[in-house]
């Protein structure tokens, strides 16, 4: 995973839930890329950020509570969790990154020794 300029939102206005060694600058959100020949399809990133359904997150990582309706809830408070230990594990990735601004995966800008594994859920829509 590394740290790249996007303009997709990884938190609101407000301040990060838990204390971050850095104050978080916008713009910036985690990509994830696939490791040891795992299929995913098309795409050659997948980044994390807040949102409540699929339109707002096709073909990203949205980390949410709940899901009922074809909506998401919760997906703030989630995904400031995770960007919030992704920074507080390896906040050095981070800080380069804002520096850097480059959308190249560099030695610099990548997260060290943090592993996210993603594993599949059939979820049944409430209506």
């Amino acid at each position: 995973m590394f740290w790249r300029p996007s303009d997709k939102k990884v938190k609101k206005d407000g301040k990060f839930l838990g204390k971050l060694p850095i104050e978080f600058q916008s713009g910036f959100a985690p990509e994830l890329r696939a490791i040891n020949g795992t299929d995913i399809g098309k795409r050659s990133d997948i980044l994390i950020h807040i949102g409540n359904t699929g339109k707002d997150t096709l073909g990203c990582l949205m980390p949410n509570k709940a899901y009922a309706n074809n909506v998401a809830s919760g997906s703030v408070e989630m995904t400031e969790k995770l960007v919030g230990a992704i920074i507080r594990h390896d906040y050095a990735s981070y800080v380069n990154a804002t520096k850097t601004k480059t959308y190249i995966r560099t030695n610099e800008n990548v997260v060290k020794r943090f592993i996210i594994k993603i594993t599949e859920e059939i979820i049944k829509n409430k209506e």
